[in-house]
């Protein structure tokens, strides 16, 4: 059987505490508003078909993309 490697960086980056302190918190507050009932009926309608599908469970594919600026910041 090939191992197949995780998509994963092989570089090791320095992250500032507070900055992922700031990082989390921001995933929480994304997570509770995908919950919010209030804020699905919202937005509801402004969604194609293909993104108004419930399966059932909570999503394993949401993404998280932080960029740090030049002066290592987030």
């Amino acid at each position: 059987m090939n191992h197949i490697p995780y998509p994963i960086s092989p570089y090791h980056v320095e992250l500032p505490t507070s900055d992922l302190r700031q990082m989390i918190s921001l995933v929480k507050a994304l997570y509770r508003l995908s919950q919010n009932c209030a804020y699905q009926e919202l937005v509801a309608n402004r969604l194609p078909a293909t993104a108004r599908l419930n399966p059932g469970h909570h999503a394993v594919m949401m993404g998280y993309d932080f960029h740090l600026s030049a002066s290592g910041r987030v």
